[in-house]
């Protein structure tokens, strides 16, 4: 194992599936960090179905950055030097490869550490979100996927595990993982407060006068939109507000339907697919976001709006409201799959839209305490505790 002088530094090294624009700032600001020394390997390419939610195929990357030839692991260690005297950032074990590296690195006795949002996604969607039964069932699940197991190995074996988000926190004792053998580290993302002056949609520049919810994502079921357009059709007072679904629509044309049943045509617009920079420009130029999600492990367009000075509403199922809403001060955090819930938090803000601002700037202070900067001084922080236990 490692032993540390406060005046040493130390390798480590992250592996990743993909490359994500949402990790890059951080990990920027990891390897500024005087005492570290960073190298992050992919062992996928970025998937299809990110790419239609209009992320970059990372076709080139920073210099301590790589793609994994062939998914080989004795291959991707070969390419960090002094791969045994690393500190090892490990994302979970069900992938083959991360399998093979978490043997090879325990046979080895090299330090590693689990860094991970909490499970359970497609399980829950199995159960149509139906969380009294999910939770009823959860265990089974556990013991059946081999997070028991893995947990025993994050004990023994490991230095202890990061976990992305209050919600994650207390998924990981569920697993079994110790308590003094977790540490909270979420994600971060770079400010986007400097943005140039935007361009708007013509939609937008043809209904300026008007106020928007926003959301963006998938339109699908485990994204909450049809709890969020049935919520939209009960508000009160609504005329001057529209709202703004921005992403793939993956329903085959259900949530228009329903749109169009419920009398919402002429107040939802639907964007369809659209490239990163576009997506923030509909952030920039919208009042509100909502997340309504089902299921989330973080939900990074919660940093993207907080960055921009918006209120925020989402559910109890996002692992970032937990982080980057404070209950009435600068937006909601509402029961999953609620319609009463999230009709109440939207009715807020058409009764009150002179809070709108106020609580747009809380927003704000709650994601510079959730900088690149400040996640990668507690991810330092917190190698150094584990390695101190």
């Amino acid at each position: 194992m490692l032993n540390l002088k406060k005046s040493e530094f130390f390798s480590i090294v992250i592996w990743m599936n993909m490359p994500s624009h949402h990790q890059q700032a951080f990990f920027e600001a990891l390897g500024n960090r005087n005492r570290i020394k960073l190298q992050i390997r992919f062992y996928d390419k970025v998937s299809m179905s990110r790419i239609k939610l209009g992320w970059d195929n990372h076709s080139t990357l920073p210099e301590n950055q790589s793609y994994i030839p062939n998914r080989n692991v004795m291959d991707a260690l070969g390419t960090i030097s002094n791969w045994k005297k690393c500190v090892h950032i490990v994302p979970g074990f069900s992938h083959p490869f991360l399998k093979e590296l978490l043997a090879i690195l325990i046979e080895k006795d090299v330090n590693w550490i689990h860094w991970s949002e909490r499970s359970g996604k497609p399980f829950s969607k199995l159960l149509n979100y139906n969380y009294s039964l999910v939770k009823l069932i959860y265990p089974i699940f556990l013991w059946i996927k081999g997070y028991y197991s893995y947990s025993k190995k994050i004990n023994k074996y490991g230095l202890g595990s990061f976990a992305v988000s209050s919600l994650a926190y207390n998924d990981f004792i569920l697993w079994g993982v110790k308590s003094e053998k977790i540490r909270l580290l979420n994600y971060s993302l770079k400010p986007l407060i400097d943005l140039p002056t935007l361009k708007f949609d013509s939609f937008i520049e043809k209904n300026k006068q008007v106020k928007y919810f926003i959301y963006v994502g998938s339109l699908t079921k485990h994204k909450g939109i049809e709890p969020l357009l049935r919520s939209f059709s009960r508000l009160k007072n609504s005329e001057g507000w529209m709202l703004i679904l921005v992403g793939d629509d993956h329903s085959n044309g259900y949530y228009k339907k329903l749109t169009d049943a419920l009398k919402l045509k002429s107040k939802v617009y639907f964007t369809g697919a659209v490239n990163h920079k576009k997506v923030l420009e509909y952030i920039n130029s919208a009042h509100i976001l909502i997340l309504p999600t089902l299921f989330d492990g973080w939900g990074a367009v919660l940093n993207e709006a907080a960055s921009l000075s918006k209120p925020l509403i989402s559910t109890d199922q996002c692992g970032a409201a937990f982080h980057l809403i404070e209950q009435n001060k600068n937006g909601f955090r509402v029961k999953a799959n609620s319609v009463k819930s999230l009709t109440i938090a939207m009715q807020f803000y058409i009764d009150n839209p002179d809070l709108i601002g106020l609580h747009g700037k809380k927003s704000l202070e709650l994601f510079q305490k959730n900088s690149p900067e400040e996640t990668a001084k507690k991810f330092e922080e917190n190698i150094l505790e584990l390695l101190a236990i």
